[in-house]
């Protein structure tokens, strides 16, 4: 009897001895969820992963997030006037819930046809683009994979404003 209790003693002071020394920081890793539905493993409380960079909304939108992207890759050519490519998606969302007009993307709006000609990489135009980030990454004209999961959660999301 006197072993049992000296050992659950022991156990007590050791738990009550690692709970002091806890600095409150969890090193645990959680799946985080990303725009094109993969996950990160993300150390909770941990300082580096909290400066690893922006988080991005859960619903991301056209002026926050999307406008900076659109503008650098689509603006050339889709920001309305002659030769606009047929729609403004370059610097406003106001065309991104339209019907897209284009027989490759036949009953899609234009966000919808927009992410979907990124990714086969006929968009952008001319830019000798494959569509895959990996194959592209010297190639400033196309987007990254960060740049075309963030285009991809937006058109998910209904493109908002």
């Amino acid at each position: 009897m006197l072993k049992t209790s000296a050992t659950w003693l022991c156990v007590l002071a050791l738990t009550l001895f690692a709970a002091a020394c806890d600095d409150g920081e969890s090193t645990t890793t959680t799946p985080t969820p990303t725009p094109d539905g993969s996950t990160t493993a993300d150390a909770g409380g941990d300082a580096a992963a909290a400066d690893a960079g922006p988080e991005t909304s859960a619903s991301p939108t056209f002026a926050n997030d999307i406008a900076a992207i659109l503008g650098a890759k689509c603006a050339g050519c889709h920001t309305g006037g002659a030769g606009s490519g047929g729609h403004n998606i370059g610097d406003t969302a106001s065309d991104a819930a339209k019907n897209a007009g284009n027989p490759s993307c036949s009953g899609l709006t234009v966000a919808e046809c927009s992410i979907l000609r990124i990714k086969d990489g006929s968009m952008p135009l001319g830019a000798g683009c494959s569509g895959d980030p990996a194959t592209d990454a010297g190639n400033a004209a196309c987007l990254t994979a960060d740049e075309q999961a963030l285009v991809q959660a937006w058109v998910d999301a209904g493109a908002p404003e």
